[in-house]
């Protein structure tokens, strides 16, 4: 359990940016620029998260190579979203093959804290 706890702001965090990165889509053009603030700074702060904390988590999880192997995908979803998303900002590198890209990694970054909260919190070995 306390995983749990070390791990959860990045939870908390991950949630502000999935409902930051929505509203970016959804919202018009007036609210479009302070969500998209929001939801750049809630991904930086959520990788700098991510380097604190991931490690110690999977230590303390030695025996369960499931969670570690999730908790990898994970990592490296997140990584994969937060470089799309910076490439995706840059005006002349803007396109939809990078923005299908950053979705794509955005889902596999959901699923992969979906399963680890699962794991982590229902203690599946």
């Amino acid at each position: 359990m306390a995983a749990a706890q070390e791990l959860s702001p990045i939870g908390w965090l991950l949630l502000a940016v999935l409902a930051s990165g929505l509203g970016t889509r959804w919202l018009g053009h007036p609210l479009n620029a302070p969500v998209s603030v929001v939801h750049k700074l809630a991904s930086l702060l959520m990788l700098i998260f991510i380097v604190i904390r991931i490690v110690p988590a999977i230590r303390s999880s030695a025996g369960r190579p499931v969670l570690s192997m999730v908790a990898v995908i994970f990592v490296f979803s997140v990584v994969a979203a937060f470089i799309t998303g910076v490439v995706e900002s840059i005006p002349s590198q803007a396109g939809a093959v990078w923005l299908n890209l950053h979705r794509i990694s955005a889902v596999a970054t959901a699923i992969a804290a979906a399963i680890a909260v699962r794991l982590l919190f229902l203690a599946i070995k």
